[in-house]
């Protein structure tokens, strides 16, 4: 196999997530948050610069979890309800949550592999049998 194949077969195996626009999600899909938009009152930004007193200042954030696949149950914009790997639900603002959807294939394998770990570590108050 020369090298144009073997580069057509990995293009083929990778897949990437796409960025959302809020009117384009799904229930179904399976998203991640890629970005949380902090937004902060200006003078807690004690400089010469010519911010107007009562408009935020909005800082852009990537999340610890980034990636983490999450099932959208329901959408009535901009609150997007999202079912966790955990089995909780929670409400996703889109107006400060931006969101990418994920391959089906990966958010399915990855929760399966999360729910087998959570079966595989011990619950709070269990002790572990290591010697």
């Amino acid at each position: 196999m020369n090298n144009t194949q073997s580069d057509r077969k990995l293009s083929k195996s990778i897949k990437t997530i796409r960025a959302l626009a809020p009117e384009d999600i799904r229930i179904g899909d399976y998203v991640a948050i890629t970005q949380l938009v902090l937004e902060l009152p200006s003078f807690f930004w004690n400089d010469a610069t010519s911010r107007d007193p009562s408009t935020p200042v909005r800082l852009p954030w990537t999340p610890g979890d980034g990636g983490l696949p999450r099932r959208v149950v329901d959408v009535c914009l901009p609150f997007v309800f999202v079912q966790e790997p955990d089995g909780r639900h929670s409400t996703l603002d889109t107006r400060r949550h931006r969101l990418a959807r994920l391959n089906k294939r990966y958010a399915r394998a990855a929760l399966k592999r999360m729910a087998q770990d959570r079966k595989r570590r011990p619950k709070a108050g269990e002790e572990s049998s290591v010697c």
